[in-house]
């Protein structure tokens, strides 16, 4: 029986290393196929959707497995290397390959197949006549493990309005602020980072040390401890994109009227917010492009639009009168007051080219299902 039992393992060992090894050669994203995946790859699917097929591996290139390879998978595998999360190979294949190296391993196995099959039937004999003996003791037990069921029953349900009202006594005594400023990248208009934890902060004076500052945001909530004048509101929850603008709610306690005090944010969308940081190269604007007699007919006709769902944040040189430029001083909040704008004419014909048709593309990309926020 030993020896039975050592030959399964033996074949297992040798099943799993193969595939294991074709799983790897065959692995989605390695688009210049080093075994590796990394910016290079990036790189490589690029030109390759560009038209350039050199050195690509063309059967790791679908990476969203749609059936094509375009500026979607290109997309797709930044983000992923960007993240570390990396693509694994698609279900399909590896059940392929599975299937196909387990028939050529496990062929010799037949033959041990039937010896275990006629210990088996000895000991389902073996456990047939003991089975009336167990079945007797059983249903002598049953009566008992019902009733101590319905006392661990009783017991949760005791447990759980405990913890119930234990969670209502400390909401209740939880003590929100009546004074606080909160952060100017947080407003009207903004994009929410999709599928990352989502935070609001600012400051308060020392009177409201120890006091609270809550938060709502499409069904999740949450709130934080004002400490050394500062509060963090991490929600209790992850969101998906959603083009649907919704409002985001903060807010403290009451002033001495009884008034709920809060600020509403409407129009907040939840997809991918990006920055585009730089010099000269990024300070040049769209309107820029737009009078520059080399820009192709695409520049100077990009689409604007407050129908679209891009959003821009910016923040120029002039913002930085009266700071110290060329240091690492840090400024604790934003320095303009303009808030996120909607891609009107007006608020484009400012912003960074380089940016804008950054978020343009992008947007097309996505099939304009994914909001995109350019910082």
């Amino acid at each position: 029986m030993k020896k039975i039992i050592s030959f399964i393992l033996l074949s297992a060992f040798l099943c799993a290393t193969i595939l294991g090894s074709s799983v790897f050669s065959a692995r989605l994203g390695d688009t210049n196929g080093d075994s590796e995946i990394d910016n290079k790859d990036v790189v490589t699917l690029f030109r390759y959707v560009s038209g350039n097929t050199d050195g690509a591996v063309a059967a790791n290139c679908d990476i969203n497995s749609d059936g094509e390879i375009n500026n979607k998978d290109v997309v797709e595998l930044f983000r992923a290397v960007s993240t570390g999360d990396i693509p694994e190979v698609s279900e399909e294949e590896s059940e392929e390959d599975t299937e196909t190296e387990t028939d050529e391993i496990l062929e010799p196995c037949d033959e041990t197949t039937e010896e275990i099959t006629d210990e088996e039937s000895s000991v389902e004999e073996t456990a047939d006549e003991s089975s009336d003996e167990i079945i007797s003791d059983e249903e002598t037990s049953e009566d008992e493990t019902s009733e101590e069921a319905s006392s661990e029953e009783e017991s949760t349900e005791e447990s759980t309005e405990e913890t119930t009202e234990e969670e209502t006594t400390e909401e209740e005594s939880v003590e929100y602020a009546k004074e606080f400023t909160i952060s100017r990248a947080i407003g009207k208009n903004m994009v929410i980072q999709r599928n990352e934890p989502i935070r609001i902060w600012g400051w308060a004076p020392a009177s409201e040390e120890g006091k609270y500052v809550g938060a709502e945001f499409s069904g999740l909530t949450g709130k934080g401890k004002i400490e050394n004048g500062e509060w963090l509101i991490t929600l209790n929850g992850t969101l998906p994109e959603n083009t649907t603008a919704q409002s985001l709610t903060v807010f403290g306690g009451q002033d001495d009227e009884g008034d709920d005090i809060k600020t509403v944010f409407g129009n907040v969308l939840v997809g991918d917010v990006y920055w585009i940081a730089g010099q000269s190269n990024i300070a040049f604007s769209v309107s820029n492009m737009n009078s520059e007699p080399l820009s192709p007919q695409e520049a100077k006709n990009a689409e604007v639009g407050s129908n679209l769902l891009i959003r821009l944040n910016l923040t120029t040189s002039s913002d930085f009168s009266g700071k110290t430029l060329g240091t690492n001083e840090v400024s604790e909040n934003v320095l303009h007051k303009r808030g996120w704008q909607t891609p009107t004419k007006s608020h484009v014909s400012s912003f960074t080219a380089v940016g804008y048709y950054t978020a343009l593309k992008l947007y097309n990309a996505l099939d304009r299902k994914v909001p995109i926020g350019i910082i």
